[in-house]
């Protein structure tokens, strides 16, 4: 098992580099295969930096999406919360510790991780809805890509090119991570 100090540097590696590759020109709407633009409105003025936030590891202990969201609500008074995540999870939340407050303080954006899942997903959706959930599942292209399946590529010292950032694969050889 990795520690959270380890995952929080390898995302603040991983929020570094999107920021050099927007740097750099690349824009989310020069991705031509897939339209971004279409699910998300871009504005004109520059986005702001990417940061990972290391509040979870911070504060240490066991950690609930509820006490984190939370904790930004408070934080960033006004600004709306998204809770982004694998289509996994989004078929389960339902379940997790006090539901009821995440739907109320964020909206939850799914995207499914296995091809043929989108429908599952929509259900669960109206679902989540009648309990009170903002929600939007995405049409995202499936990467078949699992945490599983890096590890795998690490333990056989395949290269992680389009798997990962190189900084992150860096680092993860660096400190003998997933072995």
């Amino acid at each position: 098992r990795v520690s959270g100090e380890h995952r929080l540097a390898m995302c603040r590696l991983a929020a570094e580099e999107l920021e050099k590759v927007k740097r750099e020109g690349f824009s989310p709407k020069d991705c031509a295969a897939f339209p971004l633009e279409q699910f998300f409105p871009f504005p004109e003025e520059p986005l702001p930096p990417l940061q990972a936030s290391g509040f979870e590891v911070e504060r240490g202990g066991v950690s609930y999406t509820v006490d984190t969201l939370t904790a930004f609500s408070q934080r960033y008074p006004g600004y709306g919360l998204a809770l982004i995540m694998g289509g996994d999870m989004f078929l389960t939340v339902d379940k997790w510790r006090r539901a009821g407050e995440i739907f109320r303080l964020s909206t939850l954006v799914a995207a499914a991780r296995t091809p043929g899942e989108q429908q599952r997903l929509r259900q669960k959706a109206q679902e989540l809805k009648a309990l009170g959930a903002r929600c939007q599942v995405f049409p995202f292209p499936v990467l078949e890509l699992s945490s599983t399946e890096i590890r795998m590529r690490l333990r056989a010292q395949a290269p992680l090119e389009g798997y990962l950032p190189s900084p992150v694969a860096s680092y993860i050889q660096t400190h003998n991570l997933y072995r």
